[in-house]
């Protein structure tokens, strides 16, 4: 797989030749030159996050109903509102979709790759929630206090 990876990477003149923290000042000012550019282009709006969440793996569970355990730790989630900055990731829906019609191509030898990307986009892209407001770590947003970005995952 890594050859898979380090291919790309030559094909795209990128390389992996430094490791940076999320702390260095470096990626903090790079986080927050993009965040900029988002606002500028009407790509953020503030917000609220809302759904269950599971204390125990200090996650939002996005298929739990309420009354449904949390698949991995195997307690009750509790409903939860959260302050939060969200990007625009639906904006993006019509190009996105040329990925599915094939004007875009998918380069991968792995076929379920390209079907899980395929059935995402198909899926609908929704909003992202980029920030939190209860969190310590995290990159501040400027004038946003206290939102900080923070790193996120999805199940």
């Amino acid at each position: 797989m890594a050859d898979v990876w380090r291919a790309l990477w030559d094909e795209l003149g990128l390389s992996a030749e430094e490791f940076v923290r999320t702390t260095d000042l470096r990626h903090v000012r790079s986080v927050q030159w993009l965040f900029k550019l988002f606002r500028e282009n009407d790509y953020v709006y503030k917000g609220h996050y809302t759904g269950q969440y599971c204390i125990y793996d200090n996650a939002f569970v996005n298929d739990a109903k309420p009354g449904d355990n949390c698949p991995t730790a195997a307690a009750l989630p509790k409903p939860s509102l959260k302050k939060t900055i969200s990007f625009k990731l639906s904006a993006f829906q019509k190009t996105a979709g040329s990925i599915s019609t094939r004007r875009i191509p998918i380069s991968s030898n792995r076929n379920h790759a390209k079907t899980k990307i395929v059935s995402f986009v198909e899926g609908g892209l929704k909003d992202l929630s980029i920030t939190r407001t209860t969190l310590r770590w995290g990159i501040p947003v400027p004038g946003e206090e206290p939102h900080v970005f923070y790193v996120w995952s999805t199940r």
